[in-house]
C-alpha cells in the first residue's frame, strides 16, 4: 500500500487508511521548523525524534510513501523528513511540493500558511516558479491588497489555503474578492485533490494471452511494436523531463514582500523574521550551504532625505564602540543605486549595510559574511539592493520603529549591547 501524506503548514493529513498521528508529536515537528531541536510535551527532544513520532503511526505498514510539502519549505527541511521516513519504511520516499502538483500552466498559485502567503506561477513545461512571498505581518486586509498587486497580469488563479492554518480561510475569503475585482478567475482545490494529484497511477489490468500465430505475422507485429515503442518514447521523454518536479537553481530568485519593502532573496534561502531580542526587527534570509551568509532586511518609517539620514547615522555609529562601525561612506553606490553604506564587524562575520531612502521609507540590507569572504554573497548582495523597493501598499507594521535612527544589526537609540546571535 502506498501512503501519501500532506505535511503542513498545519497538521499531517494521511487518509485512505493510515494510522492518525500524534497531535503534540506533528505540532513540535512542524513548529521546530529548522532548529535541530523543539519541545515535545514539555520535554526539550531533537527536531528529527519529533518527526520519527510524527510519521511513524501513518506509514506503519505502508509499502511506499509519498510526502507533500509546503513549498516554502526549505531543501534542508524536505531532506531531513523524507529521509527520516525512508528509514522508517526501509526504503527511499518521493517528496512533492504542493506547488508541483497544484500547479498549471500560465495559472498563478496561491498558497496560504500561518507566516505569508506564497505565489508562483504555472510554467508552460509543466513546472512552477516562484514569484513572491507576502508575509502575514498585518492587517488581513494590507495582506489581501499586497496579494493582489502582485499578480500581473489578470489569469486564472488556484487559490490553496489549508483549513487547518489560523486564519486562512478569513484571508483567502478578501484575497478572492480582490483578484475577482481586478479581473482575475479564482478557484480552490480541494484537500482531496492534493492528495489524488500525489498518488501514484493505478497499473492498467494486464492483457490477456494473444491467441497464437504463424511466425512471419508473428516477426512482423513484433517488429511494428518495438518501432511504435520506440517512437512514444522519443516523443515522450522531452515531456517527462519537463515535468519532472526539480528544486530552484541555486541563486534563483524570488521576491519577498515584508511590510512595506518587496526585495528579491534567493528562492532557497530560509526566511526567518526576528521581532525580539538585540539588534533591530528584521528579516533573516540564511544561505542553505553556507550559515555564515546571510541577508538582513529592515525598514523604517522617516522623513529625512539621504543627507539628513546619512548625519542621523554618523552620530549613531560615533556613539558605539570604536572598530565596531568602519568603512562609514555616506553618499555611496550600490548596484547603481544612490546608498549609506558602512560595514559591521563582529566575531567571525561581517556585514555590510546598505542603506537606501525611498521616499519616507528607509530600507536597510545588510550582507553577511565570514571575514574576508565577501565574493561569496556579493550577487545576491546586488540583487537585493537593486531589487528593494517600497510596495506602497502598507507602512511598516508596529514592530518597526518610526525613529529617525536607520535600522542596523545594532539598536541605536537604546544603550544596549549591539551584539547578533545568528
Amino acid at each position: 500500500m502506498t501512503v501519501v501524506c500532506a505535511l503542513g503548514p498545519a497538521g499531517i493529513d494521511a487518509p485512505g487508511g493510515a494510522a492518525a498521528p500524534d497531535p503534540v508529536a506533528v505540532a513540535a515537528a512542524l513548529e521546530a521548523g529548522d532548529d535541530p531541536v523543539t519541545l515535545l510535551a514539555d520535554r526539550v527532544v531533537d527536531t528529527a525524534q519529533a518527526w520519527r513520532l510524527a510519521l511513524g503511526p501513518p506509514l506503519a505498514g505502508a509499502g511506499d510513501a509519498v510526502l507533500v510539502h509546503p513549498s516554502g519549505w526549505p531543501p534542508r527541511r524536505t531532506r531531513l523528513v523524507a529521509g527520516i521516513a525512508a528509514d522508517l519504511l526501509g526504503r527511499p520516499v518521493s517528496t512533492h511540493s504542493r506547488a508541483a502538483l497544484l500547479s498549471r500552466p500560465g495559472h498563478w498559485l496561491l498558497e496560504v500558511d500561518a507566516e505569508a502567503v506564497l505565489i508562483s506561477r504555472g510554467t508552460p513545461g509543466g513546472g512552477s516558479r516562484m514569484v513572491a512571498r507576502v508575509t502575514r505581518d498585518r492587517d488581513p486586509g494590507a495582506v489581501a491588497d499586497a496579494v493582489a498587486a502582485a499578480l500581473c497580469p489578470p489569469g486564472p488563479v488556484l487559490l490553496d489555503a489549508p483549513p487547518p492554518v489560523p486564519g486562512a480561510a478569513a484571508l483567502a475569503a478578501l484575497i478572492m474578492t480582490r483578484l475577482r475585482r481586478g479581473g482575475h478567475t479564482v478557484t480552490t482545490p480541494s484537500p482531496a485533490a492534493l492528495l489524488a494529484a500525489a498518488a501514484p497511477p493505478t497499473a492498467p489490468p494486464a492483457n490477456p494471452p494473444a491467441e497464437p500465430a504463424d511466425p512471419a505475422r508473428h516477426r512482423s507485429r513484433r517488429r511494428l511494436l518495438l518501432l511504435a515503442a520506440a517512437l512514444l518514447v522519443a516523443a515522450a521523454a522531452p515531456v517527462i523531463a519537463a515535468t519532472v518536479p526539480r528544486p530552484p537553481p541555486p541563486g534563483a530568485g524570488t521576491t519577498l514582500i515584508e511590510g512595506a519593502v518587496a526585495i528579491q532573496v534567493p528562492a532557497d534561502w530560509t526566511v526567518r523574521r526576528i521581532t525580539a531580542g538585540p539588534g533591530s526587527p528584521r528579516l533573516e534570509v540564511a544561505s542553505p550551504t553556507n550559515p555564515a551568509e546571510m541577508l538582513h532586511v529592515t525598514q523604517a518609517r522617516s522623513g529625512a532625505d539621504r543627507a539628513a539620514a546619512a548625519d542621523t547615522l554618523r552620530r549613531a555609529i560615533a556613539a558605539q564602540p570604536a572598530g565596531v562601525f568602519v568603512d562609514f561612506t555616506p553618499d555611496a553606490r550600490r548596484a547603481d543605486r544612490p546608498a549609506i553604506t558602512y560595514r559591521e564587524r563582529r566575531p567571525g562575520r561581517d556585514i555590510d549595510w546598505v542603506v537606501l531612502i525611498e521616499g519616507r521609507l528607509r530600507i536597510g540590507i545588510g550582507c553577511q559574511s565570514a571575514p574576508g569572504q565577501r565574493r561569496g554573497i556579493d550577487a545576491v548582495c546586488d540583487a537585493a539592493v537593486a531589487s528593494a523597493r517600497g510596495t506602497g501598499t502598507a507602512a511598516p507594521t508596529s514592530e518597526y520603529p518610526t525613529s529617525e535612527y536607520p535600522m542596523s544589526e545594532y539598536p541605536s537609540t537604546h544603550n544596549q549591547s549591539p551584539t547578533h546571535n545568528p
